[in-house]
């Protein structure tokens, strides 16, 4: 049986000096292009609101170590939580608190107007009530979620969109070699900014401090319950040393200092705006654009290009 030909299924190449000559070719086009979208870099930065950053410090608060090895065995045999000597789980959990929706349901408990602060288009004041916000991009993106059989209509802000927004919003900075971690939060109102992150520190730290305090009197409670009963000199003074730890316990967590979370001062922001970044939107402008281009005069030029070069 004859043997067939090999079949070349590859496109035809093009010469890289006909492409330099066709992107010569259209340069007029590719300026155009490419002060199209410069020109729509400016128009943002023009109309997009400046943002600014406020930061909140804070580090792990200090304590004193509360027992022996042997007092935090029996603690733990018992189900009763001991406190860690440089408060390391306390302030995980209060960064990890920061976005709960506890946090959320707690800090609009604790200041109601904040929820018209940051939803501040949607808001009415007028008619005391919420209301769809406008503009194209809510309109655009009500049409994408029809679109895509997601539409739910208008909800006003709730705890559960609070929440929503912290997660957004919310950035973490800890480094290794550091003691101090960054709490940072973006806004339009630098006021805001640190009105939020300060309610924020009082509401996580009131929260796991008010845990604190139940534990330690479950605790105590049940150390009590036991030292009536319990006749054997060795287990009652191992008793009366973790009683005496978890009374500690909730005399630090009872006191009106920071609990979880020392703040190193207040929220602090920034003078100037740090978003949108001018340098990074016009270097942004201009990868698109010469890209855009490109492509714009490849296109122009495609039938001349692979004229004569197919197989």
């Amino acid at each position: 049986m004859p043997q067939q030909p090999a079949r070349n299924d590859y496109p035809p190449s093009v010469p890289v000096q006909e492409v330099f000559l066709a992107l010569g070719r259209q340069w007029l086009a590719m300026a155009l292009v490419l002060l199209a979208s410069l020109l729509l870099a400016l128009i943002f930065l023009r109309s997009a609101p400046p943002k600014y950053t406020s930061k909140l410090l804070v580090t792990t608060t200090s304590s004193a170590s509360l027992g022996s090895s042997e007092i935090g065995g029996l603690a733990s045999l018992a189900g009763i939580g001991m406190p860690s000597s440089d408060g390391q789980v306390q302030f995980e959990t209060f960064l990890e608190g920061l976005k709960t929706r506890e946090t959320a349901n707690r800090l609009l408990k604790a200041d109601p107007e904040l929820l018209k602060r940051i939803f501040q288009a949607e808001w009415d004041d007028g008619s005391k009530q919420w209301r769809a916000p406008d503009g194209m991009l809510p309109l655009l993106a009500g049409g994408m979620k029809r679109l895509i059989g997601y539409d739910t209509g208008y909800l006003p802000p709730d705890a559960a969109r609070l929440q929503g927004w912290l997660e957004n919003h919310i950035e973490i900075e800890k480094a290794r070699d550091q003691r101090l971690t960054a709490i940072q939060l973006e806004t339009a109102d630098p006021a805001l900014g640190r009105d939020i992150l300060a309610r924020l520190h009082e509401v996580v730290d009131g929260l796991l401090r008010q845990k604190a305090i139940e534990r330690a009197d479950t605790s105590i409670a049940y150390l009590n319950e036991k030292l009536q009963t319990v006749t054997v000199a060795p287990y009652r003074e191992v008793l009366v040393e973790t009683l005496a730890a978890q009374e500690k316990k909730r005399m630090l967590a009872s006191t009106g200092l920071p609990y979880a979370a020392e703040p190193f001062g207040p929220p602090v922001s920034g003078g100037r705006p740090t978003s949108p970044n001018p340098f990074i939107v016009i270097l942004a402008a201009l990868v698109i654009g010469i890209a855009l281009a490109i492509a714009t005069a490849l296109l122009r030029e495609r039938k001349r290009l692979f004229k004569g070069s197919g197989n």
